[in-house]
C-alpha cells in the first residue's frame, strides 16, 4: 500500500433476484468485513461498500474477497 496516500477498497456487489450470498473480506488473513448481499442489504440488486485500508499504509497487504454461501441459521 502506498505510504503517503489514503487507500480505500471500494466494491460494488450485486445478487440475482431473490438470491443471497455472503461477502467476506480479509486483509492479511484477518476478517475486516462480513455481510450478506440480498434484497434487504442491496435494494435494487446492488450495493456499494468501502473499506478503509490506511492501517496498512507503507506495507504489503494480502486482500481476499470471498463469495460464500449464505448461512441458513442454527
Amino acid at each position: 500500500m502506498p505510504k503517503d496516500k489514503w487507500t480505500d477498497l471500494v466494491l460494488e456487489v450485486g445478487h440475482p433476484p431473490q438470491g443471497e450470498w455472503e461477502l467476506l473480506v480479509r486483509v492479511n488473513e484477518q476478517e475486516q468485513l462480513r455481510t450478506l448481499v440480498n434484497d434487504q442489504t442491496a435494494p435494487g440488486g446492488w450495493m456499494q461498500l468501502k473499506l478503509d485500508l490506511r492501517a496498512y499504509a507503507g506495507s504489503e497487504a494480502r486482500l481476499q474477497l470471498i463469495n460464500g454461501a449464505a448461512s441458513q441459521g442454527p
